[in-house]
């Protein structure tokens, strides 16, 4: 397509847009010596929203726990 400019984009923009977004081809439109592209956006999945204390940390859940290990105790890399 020839890029079309802002005066000629104008008065007819909702169409222009109502084109893109039925499947045609992205619009280009010239401004002096740039160029902007109106192509059709698609939008990201939600991000899921998870029930209250579903992500809550359960210290009985893991073997290791900071109460094995005394102040000043040297620890060896394997417990960590």
């Amino acid at each position: 397509m020839i890029p079309l400019t802002i005066s000629d984009v104008k008065p007819r923009l909702g169409s222009l847009v109502d084109r893109v977004i039925s499947g045609g081809e992205p619009i280009t439109i010239r401004r002096g010596k740039s160029y902007v592209q109106i192509v059709q956006a698609v939008m990201p999945e939600a991000i899921p929203v998870y029930p209250v204390g579903s992500l809550v940390f359960d210290p009985n859940e893991f073997p290791f726990s900071d109460e094995s290990i005394s102040e000043g105790e040297d620890v060896p890399l394997d417990r960590l």
